[in-house]
């Protein structure tokens, strides 16, 4: 008889522990980003900096962040994927918690910097494991969709612990604490993907276009979030109050743009509703930075359709690098490119903002954006026709009878095997019929 036994990463890759630790990861990778306001408003409060000196850290947070996860890529495809994912949250937690403590300006911004290389490396890792899953599409939109809530979450929880440098940077590293005992129930890569791994990532050309593509757009992307609050008050002439409120709402259309990305492109091509999201931030952007006088309501459309935009075409980018390789050798430079553009975009906005204005400008990101339509689409359908041309196997381990029979001495060809099908015994043409007895 034979005895078929899955792997233990495929058993884990199975597992809701697993979709729920990559979840949690991701949400500790992605927090720099989405509490960025926040965090900017604490330093310059707490250490007494300017406006431009307070970004400066923040752009050099993100930058760690990028250049960490980065580093780790190959790593976080591997068998010390665990380990990465252990030291990356630890220096999160040192670093962040550091900068919230101290009153040492340099060791402030040391500790900043620290924590964010802390939660990129956190965030490859996540990435990484998303692809190894059985549906990476899948496990990237719910891991997105909690990345969203958590930060609306911890967004609105700043302010009743009372902002200030020591509840917002406190905040992050106990969110990077707290992730820690997840890090266990990770998909941990097998021995062979493992040496798989240190070979150059699959499909080269679409996935150099996929990360670069993706780059480029988080660059045009971020830098209309710099300027959004901007045009809100001296072009739409709305009060700091309203810009805030609909800057705060923008983290709940995200959440939409992630529920609608994983209804659409769970069994269906992800190249028609990638171009869909893509173009439809395009045209958001236009929204707000077009929007006239008083244009309360087209401002506000173009600003929550814009996230909701960004989430969805970052749900969609996972899944097509998860499918690419599903060791995650496309999955970690793709956020790392995502997160070099949210730390580039805003110097890249308000620069054209103050040179050309905000149409101009809108005009400037909305073209950028639609550019990054072509590469974007050619990764798609290269993944779209993987996946339905190769299925993913699942490795088989075969236990033969200890007792020879007619059955097992004849040559056998094992049929390639699926996790749809069951693995089918299929006689060599080279073997002789069996006769009756």
């Amino acid at each position: 008889m034979f005895v078929f036994t899955l792997p233990a990463r495929a058993r884990a890759a199975r597992s809701g522990s697993a979709v729920a630790a990559i979840s949690i990861l991701a949400s500790a990778g992605f927090l720099m980003a989405n509490l960025l306001p926040a965090f900017l408003d604490a330093v310059r409060t707490g250490l007494g900096l300017s406006g431009t000196a307070a970004g400066a850290i923040g752009t050099a947070a993100l930058l760690g962040s990028a250049l960490a996860g980065a580093a780790v890529t190959r790593a976080a495809g591997g068998t010390g994927r665990l380990r990465q994912a252990r030291i990356g949250l630890l220096l999160m937690v040192g670093g962040f918690a550091l900068a919230a403590i101290t009153g040492n300006t340099w060791l402030a911004v040391a500790g900043a910097i620290v924590g964010g290389a802390g939660s990129g490396m956190a965030l490859t890792v996540a990435t990484a494991a998303m692809a190894g899953t059985r549906d990476p599409g899948r496990t990237s939109g719910i891991a997105m969709l909690v990345v969203a809530l958590s930060g609306t979450g911890l967004y609105a929880l700043v302010p009743l612990l009372g902002g200030g440098r020591l509840a917002t940077v406190g905040l992050m590293a106990t969110v990077g604490l707290g992730a820690l005992p997840m890090v266990r129930h990770l998909p941990a890569a097998a021995p062979a993907d493992a040496s798989a791994a240190v070979g150059p990532a699959p499909h080269r050309r679409a996935g150099l276009l996929l990360t670069t593509a993706f780059g480029v757009r988080s660059v045009a992307m971020n830098a209309l979030w710099a300027i959004a609050s901007g045009v809100g008050t001296d072009r739409v002439g709305l009060s700091a109050k309203t810009v805030s409120v609909l800057c705060a709402g923008c983290l709940l259309a995200g959440v939409l743009g992630v529920v609608v990305a994983t209804w659409t492109g769970r069994g269906r091509t992800k190249t028609v509703p990638l171009i869909t999201a893509v173009a439809a931030g395009a045209m958001a952007v236009l929204a707000v930075t077009c929007a006239p006088r008083g244009g309360l309501v087209l401002y506000a459309v173009g600003l929550l359709g814009w996230n909701a935009s960004c989430q969805a075409v970052t749900t969609y980018v996972l899944g097509v690098a998860g499918t690419l390789d599903e060791r995650g050798r496309w999955s970690g430079p793709a956020m790392s490119a995502n997160t070099f553009g949210a730390a580039c975009g805003p110097i890249v906005g308000l620069t054209a903002l103050g040179a050309f204005g905000a149409p101009a400008t809108g005009a400037l990101i909305a073209v950028t954006a639609a550019l990054c339509i072509v590469p974007l689409a050619h990764a798609a359908h290269t993944a779209s026709t993987l996946a339905g041309r190769a299925p993913r196997t699942v490795p088989v381990v075969i236990l033969a009878p200890r007792r020879p029979s007619p059955i097992t001495t004849m040559p056998l060809t094992l049929a390639a095997t699926t996790t749809d099908a069951r693995p089918v015994a299929v006689p060599d043409e080279r073997a002789p019929a069996l006769t009756g007895a």
